[in-house]
């Protein structure tokens, strides 16, 4: 249909009504219909931030994301190994708690990243084993099936580690 104005696009040309269309929108996203980005939703999280002990770092609700990139530096001659952690429960559920073991009342398991320096699978159990040397590596996490993700040091004697993630959605 040409404009009426003679101007490749003229407002007044507009065959939708804006605020119909956003209704329909938060329609579909509260029905589990459509994904629709938030800048909350997009703002980057530290899971882990300088950690330098054993533990879980702070759970990430991950239950409107399709994928997360997460960035893992070791740093100040780390020796440690980084583990994700998932669950299919929200973060806001009481019982769940990563920094305990998985049971049939706290649903989690190790998960899978894969490197994106050369694509290979990283197995949840083995996780990301820093033996001294710093290093920056970056993963991608499948979130899909997911609600929420951790990240877990374990085997810790010297050195620190961040983990950060962003959505991808």
């Amino acid at each position: 249909m040409r404009p009426q104005s003679g101007k490749m696009f003229d407002s007044s040309d507009a065959v939708f009504d804006l605020t119909e269309f956003l209704k329909t929108l938060q329609t579909a996203q509260a029905g589990g219909g459509l994904r629709v980005a938030t800048e909350r939703q997009l703002a980057k999280a530290t899971i882990l931030n300088a950690k330098a002990a054993n533990g879980a770092g702070t759970a990430l609700d991950v239950s409107t994301y399709k994928d997360l990139m997460v960035v893992i530096i070791g740093a100040s001659t780390p020796t440690l190994t980084v583990k994700c952690q998932g669950s299919g429960e929200l973060t806001s559920n009481v019982s769940l708690d990563f920094s305990s073991a998985a049971s049939s009342s706290n649903p989690w398991d190790y998960v899978q990243m894969y490197d994106m320096n050369d694509g290979s699978a990283v197995t949840g159990d083995t996780g990301i084993p820093f033996v001294g040397t710093a290093d920056v590596r970056q993963f991608v996490i499948n979130a899909d099936a997911l609600r929420s993700i951790n990240f877990i040091v374990s085997g810790y004697s010297a050195g620190n580690c961040t983990v950060i993630a962003y959505p991808i959605i």
